[in-house]
């Protein structure tokens, strides 16, 4: 299934999608992709390396657990990705998705270094010239995602991705909770490490309205 032209349409309208592969088993992934190795898993779901024969090119594969995640939830996130793709701060997501019996499944390009998480070293941190390198690009890529009046909520560094281990090229990724300004949301315990003040002493039954602060001190956390 092909995204529209997204740079035309608001961020969150959804798309009708349709379950083109209902009778694949879960590890069925169209003959296009060659499945090398898995990359990551979670609760709701994993993400594999793959060779894309047709584009000839190597790309990560996000399978999503249907079980686990709204196909609404799932399209949102898939066209809040692709419609952010454009900058060279935000991780590729390009702009088709499919699904099988368990799955839904979106292609991105591959962060070839891996997480900033993963060469975070514990106690010691990175060296400055290296924070200092990160911070310019991040920055830079919040500013953007939040001039298109959009809040990430859920910047940490597991969810930035690296194209090299010195940090030249640095990607934001993950746009699962990513919400407009002026929404109402919740607490989120989940992310209690990056957690903003003002979410932290929500009560169960409270709301935020939802704007960039969100995210500068995710970013700030971060550093």
């Amino acid at each position: 299934v092909y995204a529209s032209d997204l740079s035309k349409e608001p961020a969150f309208q959804l798309i009708a999608m349709e379950n083109t592969s209902k009778n694949q088993e879960i590890q069925m992934i169209p003959e296009q992709y060659q499945v090398l190795e898995k990359l990551g898993e979670g609760t709701f779901g994993q993400v594999l390396l793959a060779h894309d024969k047709l584009a000839g090119r190597s790309v990560a594969l996000k399978l999503m657990k249907k079980e686990k995640t709204h196909q609404d939830a799932f399209v949102k996130e898939f066209k809040v990705a692709v419609y952010l793709s454009h900058h060279k701060g935000i991780i590729t997501t390009y702009p088709y998705f499919f699904d099988n019996l368990h799955n839904y499944i979106y292609v991105q390009e591959v962060a070839t270094a891996g997480t900033l998480e993963s060469i975070i070293v514990e106690k010691v941190g990175l060296p400055e010239y290296i924070v200092k390198r990160c911070a310019a690009q991040i920055s830079e890529a919040l500013f953007f995602i939040h001039n298109q009046g959009l809040v990430h909520r859920d910047l940490k560094p597991d969810n930035i991705l690296l194209m090299d281990k010195e940090c030249h090229n640095i990607k934001i990724g993950d746009f699962g909770l990513t919400e407009r300004f002026g929404r109402f949301i919740p607490s989120m315990s989940h992310i209690i490490p990056y957690m903003a003040p003002e979410l932290s002493i929500l009560e169960p039954n409270q709301y935020l309205h939802l704007g960039p602060s969100i995210d500068v001190w995710a970013f700030g956390v971060t550093l």
